[in-house]
């Protein structure tokens, strides 16, 4: 990982333990909106810090088994590279979770969201009627399909 990205990681676990112990103050506590709006930044760096903390302990795992190498053992040195082999995948893998997880967040990602299905009611109504026997889906073109739940026979 790039020593630029390790070190905005470090700052940002430097804010949550910033925020985590304002958070503990009573001046925060009896405001608020302070105290909501550090609750949603500690809920944010949460998961961030976690997966740090996560890297973090597979480097030193990775560093450990590199140790264990030099031993004389060949049953350490093997152990020593199957302890290798597991960090590696398991910092690659952190690695590319940190990647995601640092991604600027979107403003909008707060705001409600209201998703109209009506039209798409009145669309499978419409369905019934022309729907052949066998048919239990509608492709509705740009890969939507959807499926019929019931079907209703003029009789």
């Amino acid at each position: 990982m790039k020593e630029s990205v390790v070190r905005k990681l470090e700052n940002l676990v430097e804010r949550f333990e910033e925020v985590q112990a304002l958070l503990g103050d009573p001046a925060v506590i009896g405001d608020q909106d302070k105290f909501r709006n550090l609750s949603k930044e500690f809920s944010q760096l949460e998961g961030v810090v976690a997966g740090f903390n996560a890297y973090q302990q597979a480097q030193e795992t990775l560093e450990s088994a590199l140790e264990m190498m030099n031993e004389d053992d060949a049953e350490m040195r093997e152990m020593a590279q199957e302890e290798m082999k597991e960090a590696k995948g398991e910092i690659e893998r952190l690695e590319t979770e940190l990647q995601v997880l640092l991604l600027p967040r979107d403003p909008n990602d707060d705001n409600n969201c209201f998703l109209e299905i009506a039209v798409l009611l009145r669309m499978n109504l419409h369905l019934h009627f022309y729907l052949p026997d066998h048919e239990d889906q509608v492709d509705m073109g740009e890969g939507w399909v959807v499926p019929v739940f019931c079907r209703n026979r003029a009789t």
